[in-house]
This record gives structure tokens, C-alpha cells and sequence, in this order.
């Protein structure tokens, strides 16, 4: 059953996914359309573990060299559910020395936040230290977000940073989210239905023969 998955979502991604696995740039005044989000969100299988991530363009929030950036990216895993609509924004931005960006809030709460690199970046005449903080959001979070432009402050050691992601953007990358897990789930539930049964079942609609002259 795991192998006709894969199989499945392969030939549902075929045309789809973009390459290579890094995020499309975009300048912050692009990130205001949904549409233009939508447009920039790639879809990114994992072939080894199975899930597919929906990976949102990298919006560069200023145009300061290493200036602040942020990206959301989600998982959809038909199979693993505790892999399955995990939404994550990162936040990362780069700074002279280390400050140890540790934890985010936004409207007066607490989120949900990981550490996950502080970079050195280039070492000639200044180093210069990129730190990266996730934020895990569950669904209802992300459309909650996507009503409003959201202020995320993330506060560290020896400095605080401030980026503000516009409500289109959660909005873009959640309807791509949608869409890809809905048509997914469909072409799961036809695997599941026909498992065992002829060839032509197990195909998905469009792959099979019209049985029209």
C-alpha cells in the first residue's frame, strides 16, 4: 500500500514541483498578493520520508545586506499524521556578532518557537552570523493569521528583531496547502478503494484509456 502511495503522489506531482529545493526570492510590497504567494509556493517531495513539503517564497523584509527574511513552509504525510499539516515560519536575520534569538511572540503571546541555526556567513574583513528561528503553527493558526498582517517579535540575548508578514501571505501559502492535501487525499482514497483490484482502478482517472472509439 506504502509503494502505490508513492507512486500516486509522484504521478500528482508531476509538473508541480519546482527545483531546486530552495525557496523562490521575493521582495517584501510582492508578498501583499495572495495570488503572487500562490504563484511563488513550490511543492517539494521528500522521496525518502514520504511527505511533501509546500515550501513559500523567502520574502527579504528589508534591503539590508543579511537583512531580516521569513519564509512559512508546511508537510502533508497521508500516512505518518503526526507529520501531516505541520505549518512552520521561519525567521532569520543576520547581525556583526551572536545574539542568541531565542523565542517569538505576536499579539501579546507566547509562540510556539525552536532555535534552529546560528551561521557564520563570511569571515574577510567582519564575520557575520545569520541566526534562523521556527515557529510552528497548527492549521486554525494559519487561518486565523491569514486575516491580518501579523508583527512577530523575536527576542534574543543582545538584540530583538521585528518582521511583519502580511495576512496574503499566509493566505497564499495556506490555500496551496489546501489544495495540494485535498487532491492528495483524493487520489488516496481511490488507492485505498481499489488496493488489490484490477490495474485500471488502481490508475488515477486521467491515466486511463478512454473507453470511448
Amino acid at each position: 500500500m506504502r509503494t502505490l502511495l508513492v507512486v500516486l503522489l509522484g504521478l500528482l506531482l508531476l509538473g508541480c514541483v519546482s527545483a531546486p529545493d530552495e525557496p523562490e526570492l521575493m521582495f517584501a510590497a510582492k508578498s501583499g498578493s495572495e495570488r503572487a504567494v500562490a504563484g511563488a509556493t513550490k511543492l517539494v517531495p521528500d522521496p525518502h520520508a514520504g511527505w511533501t513539503r509546500v515550501l513559500g517564497p523567502l520574502v527579504l523584509a528589508d534591503d539590508r545586506f543579511y537583512g531580516r527574511q521569513f519564509v512559512i513552509q508546511s508537510w502533508t504525510d497521508p500516512v505518518r499524521r503526526q507529520r501531516d499539516n505541520v505549518f512552520e515560519i521561519q525567521i532569520s536575520s543576520g547581525f556583526p556578532k551572536r545574539v542568541f534569538l531565542k523565542q517569538a511572540y505576536a499579539e501579546g503571546k507566547e509562540l510556539k518557537t525552536i532555535v534552529i541555526d546560528r551561521e557564520r556567513l563570511d569571515c574577510g574583513y567582519d564575520c557575520a552570523i545569520k541566526e534562523t528561528v521556527g515557529i510552528r503553527l497548527t492549521e486554525a493558526e494559519m487561518a486565523d493569521f491569514a486575516t491580518r498582517d501579523v508583527a512577530i517579535e523575536v527576542i534574543g540575548r543582545r538584540e530583538t528583531i521585528v518582521v511583519t508578514i502580511p495576512a496574503s501571505y499566509f493566505a497564499g501559502v495556506l490555500s496551496v496547502h489546501r489544495q495540494f492535501r485535498a487532491r492528495l487525499a483524493e487520489m488516496v482514497t481511490r488507492a485505498r478503494r481499489c488496493s488489490g483490484a484490477t490495474p485500471a482502478c488502481s490508475r488515477p482517472a486521467a491515466l486511463r484509456p478512454s473507453m470511448q472509439a
